[in-house]
């Protein structure tokens, strides 16, 4: 799940990738999903929430062809 204060939350499928380029991505299913990430694009708190219930703050990087790809914020 994507979460963005004032935005709905966006249910999304994704992996982690490690190595040289990590970082996350975050697949979509639907134009609507797409849609409603876009829109969090350029807000300046967006979390990720695990399947276990954990939360990981994201940046989202990119937005197209039906995929997301985020970046794990650095953790000051």
């Amino acid at each position: 799940m994507i979460i963005a204060v004032g935005r709905k939350p966006v249910a999304v499928a994704y992996q982690f990738w490690t190595g040289a380029n990590s970082g996350l991505i975050a697949t979509t299913a639907s134009q609507t999903k797409r849609d409603a990430l876009r829109a969090m694009w350029l807000e300046p708190t967006v979390i990720l929430r695990l399947e276990d219930g954990r939360h990981v703050d994201i940046s989202l990087t990119q937005c197209e062809d039906g995929k997301a790809t985020f970046e794990i914020a650095a953790d000051d």
